[in-house]
């Protein structure tokens, strides 16, 4: 599945950098797709199968981490990224021999058609998949990248992660109530990761409201270990596990 891809678009930058003008409405079109997804597809050899995956939006970078591993792709491999260009734009499904054996890259076309279903064609052999959402939008950090180990002082390079953050909220959320969850993986005692899961989710609350995101709009909360979105089986998912969601309250 897809990886966080750090690098700002230009369009984010200047939306930051420029923080008194106001920014152009996005094309009707053009949904937030970050978030829990599930899709039903076809394959060339078997019945229709179901995953999950969770997408991260930053700028228009689409990348889908696998959320339920299969004999293919495991569980916090990306499985597909794109960049979300118009309703229709191509994209890179990741292919693999059974126990992720030969990983490749395959094209393959998104159709979305609105903020809750999309469609992939023709990748690794199916003919295609319809996705729908599940739950609320929810925009993804991977702290294993904001934080150094059992620290919740945010690192100088996730400034850039932020700033993508702070602008898909202007774009897409202006009105939005947020709730920042903090998470860790499974390792160590419960008391522990609760407490250090919402330091750190109050880290990234706090960084969003220097980025003019309004304090009054942010509440925050931390559930430790509980809650994991990727089974804790490999470093892949542990990884994924520790991290900080903002779910958006529309």
């Amino acid at each position: 599945m897809v990886g966080l891809r750090r690098g700002a678009p230009a369009g984010a930058v200047v939306l930051l950098a420029a923080s008194a003008a106001v920014a152009a409405p996005p094309p009707a079109s053009r949904y937030d797709l970050s978030g829990e997804w599930t899709g039903a597809f076809n394959v060339t050899d078997g019945p229709t199968q179901t995953e999950r995956v969770m997408i991260y939006q930053s700028g228009d970078n689409l990348r889908a981490v696998k959320i339920t591993g299969d004999r293919n792709v495991p569980a916090g491999k990306e499985t597909f990224h794109a960049v979300y260009s118009a309703d229709r734009f191509p994209g890179q499904q990741q292919c693999a021999g059974i126990g992720f054996t030969h990983p490749s890259w395959s094209p393959m076309t998104v159709v979305v058609k609105d903020a809750t279903h999309f469609q992939i064609l023709g990748a690794c052999g199916m003919a295609e998949a319809d996705w729908s959402r599940l739950g609320k939008p929810t925009l993804a950090l991977d702290d294993a990248i904001l934080f150094d180990t059992a620290k919740f002082v945010l690192k100088p390079e996730a400034s850039h992660a932020i700033d993508d953050m702070a602008a898909l909220i202007a774009a897409k959320h202006p009105k939005a109530r947020l709730t920042v969850n903090g998470f860790t993986d499974d390792v160590g005692g419960d008391a522990y990761n609760r407490g250090l899961s919402k330091k750190r989710a109050r880290s990234v609350a706090d960084a969003l409201a220097a980025r003019g995101v309004a304090r009054a709009r942010l509440a925050v909360e931390g559930y430790g270990k509980a809650r994991p979105r990727f089974p804790n089986v490999n470093d892949d998912s542990r990884a994924h596990n520790r991290r900080v969601e903002i779910e958006v309250e529309e």
